[in-house]
């Protein structure tokens, strides 16, 4: 499928659940999960640009066929976004836990990355802050993971 394609939907589907939230704040519970590693410049020097862009699309392959076809898995330069409709917050975290494992695989462990896990309605409920749009709300996730993740940081950076 077209990666624009995907991309446009991931963000309709986000901005939905943010209406949804915010009209009713306990009536689904989703998680976001975001692998970020920073800096493509070190992606680069370390792998060589060309493989580090292979092992980036081939790690975002490997993250759609991980989770379930209701999940959608996005890429954003060297960010990653996966947006997990879920009953059971155990089941976002053992697939944080195989993401590691297929970063690792790829040869991506050796530079810097961090992934934290955000858990919706517990996120939204100690939130005044609303957002423009869906773009607008991954980059507040984003500059904010700090104090926005629900189960720590999930992972440290390498």
């Amino acid at each position: 499928m077209d990666q624009n394609v995907v991309h446009d939907r991931f963000m309709i589907i986000l901005e939905w659940l943010m209406s949804l939230q915010e009209r009713h704040p306990a009536s689904l519970q989703f998680g976001l999960v975001h692998i970020c590693f920073h800096n493509p410049r070190v992606l680069g020097e370390a792998y060589g640009a060309r493989d580090a862009a292979q092992m980036l699309t081939d790690l975002l392959a490997r993250l759609r066929h991980a989770f379930r076809k209701t999940d959608l898995a996005i890429r954003e330069g060297v960010d990653f976004w996966v947006l997990v409709p879920y009953t059971n917050p155990d089941t976002v975290t053992s697939k944080v836990r195989e993401i590691v494992d297929m970063a690792s695989a790829s040869g991506l462990d050796i530079v810097e990355r961090d992934i934290a896990v955000f858990s919706f309605p517990e996120f939204q409920a100690g939130q005044e802050q609303t957002h423009a749009s869906p773009e607008d709300f991954l980059q507040f996730l984003k500059r904010n993971r700090h104090i926005a993740f629900r189960w720590g940081s999930a992972l440290p950076p390498r």
